[in-house]
Order: C-alpha cells, then sequence, then structure tokens
C-alpha cells in the first residue's frame, strides 16, 4: 500500500533466464533480435516516466544501426528430414507446408479451407505481406500434407486454435524443442522460406519464378534467397571446364555424345 508522500521508485525488472545462443534449438542470436527489444524497452521506459515510476530512460537517445536481413541459412536434406521427424502433430504439418510452399508463418497459420484448390492443384495467399494475394502451385508433398489435415467441424482453419473459430497462435515452444531434438543450431521459422526458395534455385527455377511464388514486388528482394549450396556451385564450374575442354554439356550436366571441335591455337582466350 503506498504511503502519503512516498514517491513510487523505479520498475523493478527480475532476472530471467537466458539461454545460451550455442544451444541447440535456441533462438539464434542475430542483429535483427536488438532492432526488435531497442525500441520496445524504449517504450517501455517512456511510458514509466510518464507514470513517474521512473526517472530516468536509459535507452533514450541509443542510435539504431542499418539492419542486415541477408542471412545465408537453408537446411540441407539431411537437416530437412531430421528436423521433420523430431516434429510432432500440428507442428509437423505446419513446417512440412512451409517447406513445400514458402509460406511465412504468419500466412500459414492464417490459411482457411477455401484458399485450398485440389482441382487445380493451388494455393491462395489471401492476406500476403506484400497486400496483394498469390497463387502458389502445389507440389506432390504439398499436397500429401494438405490431404493429411483433418477438417474440424466448425472451424474453417487449416489448423484450429484451442479457442473457438481462431486459428493457432503460438508454435515457438514447440518450434525450438524440435529444433533441440534434431541437434539443429541458429535457425529460424523463417529460415524454411528461405530454404524453399533455395530449393527452388538449386532445381533451376528462374529468379522471375522465384519471385513470384514468394510474393515480392522487386527482384531485389529476391536475390538474397538465390544462394545455392557449394556442392551446386563446384557443378556449375565443372560444366564450365567441361566446355572449355571442348565438351557439349546439358544444363544438368550430362555430356553429350558428340564433343565440339577445340578452337585453334591462340584463339581460346575468353
Amino acid at each position: 500500500r503506498a504511503e502519503r508522500g512516498h514517491r513510487p521508485g523505479p520498475p523493478v525488472v527480475s532476472p530471467c533466464p537466458v539461454t545460451p545462443a550455442s544451444a541447440p534449438g535456441s533462438p539464434p542470436s542475430d542483429p535483427s533480435s536488438s532492432f526488435s527489444e531497442t525500441p520496445r524497452n524504449r517504450g517501455e521506459y517512456g511510458r514509466a516516466a510518464a507514470r513517474d515510476n521512473a526517472r530516468t530512460n536509459p535507452v533514450r537517445g541509443i542510435r539504431m544501426l542499418r539492419e542486415n536481413n541477408t542471412i545465408v541459412r537453408f537446411l540441407s536434406h539431411a537437416e530437412r528430414r531430421e528436423l521433420l521427424r523430431h516434429c510432432h502433430g500440428q507442428l509437423r504439418q505446419i513446417v512440412d507446408l512451409a517447406l513445400n510452399t514458402g509460406m511465412r508463418r504468419g500466412e500459414l497459420l492464417a490459411l482457411t479451407w477455401s484458399c485450398i484448390d485440389f482441382e487445380q492443384g493451388q494455393i491462395y495467399v489471401r492476406d500476403s505481406r506484400n497486400g496483394e494475394g498469390r497463387y502458389i502451385p502445389m507440389t506432390d508433398g504439398a499436397r500429401a500434407c494438405l490431404a493429411s489435415i483433418p477438417r474440424q467441424v466448425g472451424s474453417p482453419h487449416l489448423f484450429p486454435g484451442a479457442v473457438d473459430g481462431q486459428p493457432t497462435k503460438e508454435i515457438s515452444r514447440g518450434w525450438y524443442a524440435s529444433l533441440r531434438r534434431a541437434g539443429i543450431e541458429r535457425f529460424r521459422f523463417h529460415d524454411l522460406r528461405h530454404t524453399f526458395a533455395s530449393y527452388l534455385s538449386m532445381a533451376g527455377a528462374t529468379q522471375r519464378e522465384i519471385q513470384d511464388f514468394l510474393g515480392h514486388k522487386s527482384l531485389a528482394m529476391t536475390n538474397r534467397y538465390s544462394h545455392l549450396s557449394p556442392s551446386h556451385r563446384q557443378q556449375a564450374i565443372r560444366r564450365l571446364d567441361a566446355f572449355l575442354a571442348g565438351e557439349d554439356i546439358t544444363r544438368d550436366g550430362l555430356r553429350r555424345t558428340e564433343a565440339r571441335a577445340l578452337p585453334p591455337t591462340g584463339s581460346d582466350s575468353l
């Protein structure tokens, strides 16, 4: 009980356990976390000062640095299989669908059955970040995943939550637990989208096609999702070696039976 004339002191912040960044399955300690936490702390201290619960705002005046969103992280085939093996129930279906569509977490959780067209083989994303809807063709994996999801009577959502009529909101606890069990480190849910785009690129999809699947308005946004794995980069160099050696090869690296004649001496410079 506050006594007359007593001025409340600064808010007491209770300590909370900090998970080491190196622990398997822990949230990655990337720069983007500071970009979300610093403005939040600044606002909390500002509101506390307005209520006379804080004398100063220690976060005021901190200059924000430019955020680097170019994070190169996608699952290897072994990691993908291991992650899916350790995801269970609804989370397993959400992760599987993310890997097969490149959809964002919010887009996945907001899906309703009216967005699924099995006949045309496509998924309609109604609430996209760029403000425009888009259609995503179903892979065989996406179709099988969607067919395995049971429909809940009275709910239009693919992933209904605990509250009637509402979709699932929170999957972080199960997500990080699955990462720990799979032994996968420094991996965010959004990196499933990066994985989908990287697989597309390695399968030979053009940047325009990847842009269309991801729903990016500019090609510049798609470029950060187009990194190839080292093995595929080496395959590209091997194709160049074969070409310079006079072999006629296809895009997928298969040598044709006929060899191209070598250029005369002195004219083989690029």
